[in-house]
């Protein structure tokens, strides 16, 4: 089995081949699963923007889905991840689209629950020097990068518009600011001034044979 695997949007515009900021998401097998990262980059340098949050096999609904299959295929001129995985009563799935032109990447989760109470969600940790500004319940801004020659370039994580009756209506981009909770700062190695991002419902729990799909974008933004 492939134990990592990657998508990620060109570092080079098609057009006259211009160097342009890219991003990534990287997928990494540790014990049970994939846990992943989400990695931005300009001229010669990376910085990883948001690690998954991660849970046990002991829990029936971990901070974020589990995903113990995955695969990366080229769809037109760019890149999509596939995972699937089981946890309790559910079925997960997830895509990510990696634009082929574009610096963005499309997240598509989707859930199958078999008559448990599931609360579909998933969490990431931001790390201190990437610190997330500007929250909205359905945008937040994960990095800003001020160019010598005045130009501003945002990364930012938005919630796609919803699929019908597919998503909750009450979706929304949460915050846990630290201190982290036992949940969290168990699941990940990483320092206590982080902050936790949870992309979840917070006012409905799924029950009995339902299929759900919540949808977000992380993409560079020009100011």
């Amino acid at each position: 089995m492939t134990k990592a695997w990657t998508v990620a949007t060109p570092s080079v515009g098609a057009a006259g081949g211009a160097v342009q900021p890219w991003l990534a998401a990287r997928f990494v097998w540790q014990r049970d699963r994939f846990t992943h990262q989400i990695v931005c980059g300009w001229a010669d340098q990376e910085r990883v923007l948001l690690q998954s949050v991660e849970g046990s096999d002991v829990q029936d609904f971990p901070p974020s889905p589990p995903l113990q299959d995955m695969s990366v295929e080229a769809r037109g001129p760019g890149q999509v991840a596939l995972g699937v995985g089981m946890a309790g009563g559910a079925m997960w799935s997830l895509g990510v689209a990696a634009d082929g032109q574009l610096p963005q990447l499309e997240f598509d989760w989707a859930c199958q629950a078999r008559g448990a109470e599931i609360w579909p969600r998933n969490c990431y940790v931001s790390l201190p020097d990437a610190g997330p500004d500007n929250w909205a319940a359905d945008e937040v801004v994960l990095f800003r990068l001020n160019e010598p020659e005045g130009l501003c370039r945002e990364v930012r994580l938005t919630l796609a518009a919803a699929t019908g009756d597919l998503l909750p209506p009450s979706y929304q981009i949460q915050r846990q600011a630290p201190p982290l909770s036992a949940e969290y700062s168990l699941a990940v190695n990483l320092p206590a001034e982080c902050s936790v991002v949870r992309v979840e419902d917070r006012d409905v729990a799924v029950t009995g044979r339902t299929a759900l799909r919540w949808q977000y974008r992380i993409h560079w933004q020009t100011l």
